[in-house]
């Protein structure tokens, strides 16, 4: 008569059962050998040695002479691989497009066999059939992983992240650091607003023009003794000026001639002396002025150079706004809590990742972003750009996210994708793959970097 199993044993059992079931092994693996099952569950080998043969009789296990233990079923050879495309990749010069032929390319370097398919992820995949002897690659369709993993098939998610749980042994992944982006544009667009400031003279000057950079501004100061808390209210350290001083000098003094102000002269011009330097200290600028009997003073001064800091205060005062992409798409998220980080904003909802999807709320986003934008990919910048463009209004900073082709033909700053490391990484991934389809699941990501490109959108 048989003794009785006891429950520590029947555990042990459901638990082996569980992971043949659970997609943790595929047709063809090697089982755990008894030495292991023994050691991992602190049981004795010839109870390990039963439970094995009891999993061998019931069909979840085979055994082969003088090989081991393995899951039933043979393993498929990859003989290359399937790209599954979102069919929006056919638009040229869009992100899946890029995405595409970078892609192909570096396949074709490694001289691995690949085939593209086009997906529309509005229809049914129900009835959709994959060849067994091929990788799929996913590129926007995460809908299309589910019935891919109840197949308990090897997959490769392309800019997008794994899933979590068991999933995450199956399915490779390549993609990019979107929190870390997300931070970025943050500080970007900090940088950009905090510049502009800068850039911004005192409402009693009237503006010349943009010159190299910096935001210059001319204008005539009539009270002289009030000139130092103007320049120290600029946060002004040091004030390049040209001043004419014979036309607006009064005569000397009976007791003798008052002499200008201590700056370096150059040469009449127009009949008028014309004097030109720097002076380091604005609190004595009006002494100056005064002590040469100066009633008004013309002058040119580079405010953005020479400008303090905001205060803290004032970056809390910056008014951002960021443009999301799916609510429930992880990378917008991520995006989204990146930027959030670094800055308070407001969320404007776009709802999906596309052109048509951002100009509903273009207005909207405008008008709460006033001091930036953070568009969660490019293609809502776009959308921004284009309606600010239909409206004759000037856009405040935009910052997108892909480096896709439009952001280069817009001159749109943006958060770069690094193209070339991430298509070489995923062919070597997939190369690597056919060769070896039990190893261990690999995930790769990369992180974003800014491209700065500020000059007025075209």
């Amino acid at each position: 008569m048989a003794r009785p199993i006891s429950d520590r044993i029947q555990a042990v059992r459901r638990t082996l059962i569980a992971r043949i079931q659970n997609n943790a092994h595929q047709p063809g693996d090697r089982f755990l050998s008894n030495r292991a099952i023994a050691d991992q569950f602190a049981i004795s080998y010839q109870t390990a040695d039963r439970i094995v043969r009891e999993l061998v009789n019931d069909g979840l296990l085979i055994r082969r002479s003088a090989a081991g233990t393995f899951i039933p079923g043979e393993a498929s050879p990859l003989i290359g691989a399937i790209l599954l495309f979102d069919k929006r990749a056919k638009r040229k010069a869009s992100f899946g497009a890029r995405l595409l032929l970078n892609l192909s390319d570096a396949l074709d370097r490694l001289r691995v066999d690949w085939r593209v398919r086009w997906i529309d992820p509005e229809a049914s995949l129900a009835n959709l059939r994959l060849p067994s002897d091929r990788l799929p690659v996913l590129w926007n369709l995460p809908a299309l992983l589910t019935p891919i993993l109840d197949q308990k098939r090897r997959a490769l998610l392309l800019n997008d992240r794994a899933p979590s749980g068991v999933g995450a042994t199956l399915v490779d992944s390549v993609e990019v650091d979107d929190f870390s982006g997300g931070a970025c544009a943050a500080q970007v667009l900090s940088d950009r607003a905090t510049t502009i400031a800068l850039n911004r003279a005192p409402s009693t000057l009237e503006e010349e023009g943009m010159v190299g950079g910096g935001l210059h501004r001319a204008g005539m100061i009539e009270d002289p003794i009030n000139l130092a808390h103007m320049v120290s209210s600029a946060g002004l350290k040091t004030l390049n000026f040209q001043s004419n001083l014979a036309r607006h000098h009064t005569p000397p003094s009976r007791g003798g001639e008052i002499l200008p102000p201590p700056v370096r002269g150059r040469a009449g011009v127009g009949g008028g002396l014309v004097n030109a330097g720097m002076i380091e200290d604005p609190i004595n600028l009006a002494q100056t002025v005064s002590s040469a009997g100066l009633q008004t003073l013309h002058f040119h001064s580079d405010l953005a150079r020479h400008h303090t800091p905001p205060s803290r205060g004032e970056e809390e005062d910056k008014r951002f706004a960021i443009v999301t992409g799916p609510r429930d798409d992880p990378r917008s998220r991520l995006r989204v809590e990146g930027f959030l980080s670094r800055s308070n904003a407001v969320l404007i909802e776009s709802g999906g990742w596309y052109y048509e999807h951002a100009q509903p709320i273009a207005q909207r986003a405008i008008d709460a972003g006033r001091d930036g934008i953070f568009c969660c990919n490019d293609r809502l910048a776009h959308a921004l750009i284009d309606h600010c463009k239909k409206v004759n209004h000037i856009p405040p900073p935009i910052v997108g996210f892909d480096n896709a082709p439009i952001a280069e033909e817009m001159g749109l700053t943006t958060i770069a994708i690094p193209w070339a490391e991430l298509t070489a990484a995923t062919a070597a991934l997939i190369h690597a793959r056919l060769r070896d389809h039990r190893s261990t699941a690999s995930h790769r990501v990369f992180a974003p970097q800014p491209i700065l490109r500020w000059s007025r959108p075209t």
